[in-house]
């Protein structure tokens, strides 16, 4: 009797594949740019429907940006861009109904930096208003829906740029932080977020909830599906480039070998003043290694 033939595994959708990957497929040539864009656009058509991550997808615009011939770091890669990120001709409005008519007159320094290396913006996503609470819901765009699961929130303020990148409309994106704006939508939605140090990326061209407030300043950072993908971004930023369009970024060069090694990190249940509750003290412990916990 013989063997039944093994069942062939369904092709990997360029959708599921890292940053990095896309790009070293698009460096070999082994794909088109084009490709790589209609994949990510076919994926926002049928799945954003229901999450509602973006608050505007650029179709024609990016589909005639992957028809031009190019070699760069990002050739070809797919990105997408949280809404308080300067895009010329565009409205940045933060969810905010009344500043629908205040459009940009310029690319945010960033996304000038990302489009000179060859990135293609697919569109811009959801944020929580002003960017000012844990979440992303705004009267302008709506509600975005965790991609795991309709009934949980993404997290926020970057909560629509979390939400596109796990559930593979965008490999890569650009996000804003203070105090977990990056950090809580990738941990929400299973991704990896990086905020770097202060002025590490060009900030010009990015929208604030408070304008004009210095005490306690965003910065912008990447998210995406890997923590790999992270390192990759920060080594193809130009710094130099990055410098020139925004002063206060220093022309340093993000160097992986640099990052530290062997970090100790503190377990921390509860800071003395508001206790958590038993379950998140709970998970908190099921995190910590064994050889970390104390007695208690």
């Amino acid at each position: 009797m013989s063997e039944p033939a093994a069942q062939a595994k369904p092709p990997t959708s360029l959708c599921d594949l890292s940053a990095a990957e896309i790009c070293a497929l698009l460096q070999r040539r082994e794909i088109s740019a084009h490709e790589a864009v209609e994949a990510h656009l076919r994926r926002i058509d049928d799945r954003d429907v229901a999450i509602k991550a973006f608050t505007r997808v650029f179709h024609q615009q990016a589909r005639d940006e992957a028809d031009k011939p190019a070699r760069a770091p990002f050739y070809g890669l797919p990105i997408s861009i949280k809404e308080n990120f300067d895009l010329a001709g565009e409205a940045t409005t933060m969810g905010m109904v009344g500043r629908t008519s205040n459009r940009a007159s310029s690319d945010a320094a960033l996304v000038t930096l990302l489009r000179e290396a060859g990135a293609i913006v697919l569109g811009r996503t959801n944020l929580s208003q002003l960017c000012l609470f844990p979440e992303s819901r705004n009267p302008l765009f709506g509600q975005t829906a965790n991609p795991w699961s309709a009934a949980h929130s993404p997290g926020g303020s970057s909560g629509g740029e979390a939400a596109a990148i796990a559930a593979g409309m965008s490999p890569l994106g650009l996000g804003t932080d203070i105090g977990g704006s990056i950090r809580v939508p990738a941990h929400f939605c299973g991704i990896a977020g990086l905020k770097p140090t202060l002025d590490r990326l060009p900030m010009r061209g990015i929208g604030a909830g408070i304008p004009g407030q210095e005490a306690v300043r965003a910065m912008c950072g990447p998210l995406a599906r890997t923590a790999r993908d992270l390192i990759f971004f920060m080594e193809r930023i130009d710094p130099r480039r990055a410098a020139e369009l925004d002063g206060r970024t220093p022309p340093l060069p993000f160097v992986a070998e640099h990052l530290p090694r062997g970090v100790r990190v503190g377990m921390l249940l509860e800071d003395g003043v508001i206790s958590p509750s038993a379950a998140l003290q709970r998970a908190v412990r099921r995190a910590t290694p064994s050889s970390c916990r104390s007695p208690r």
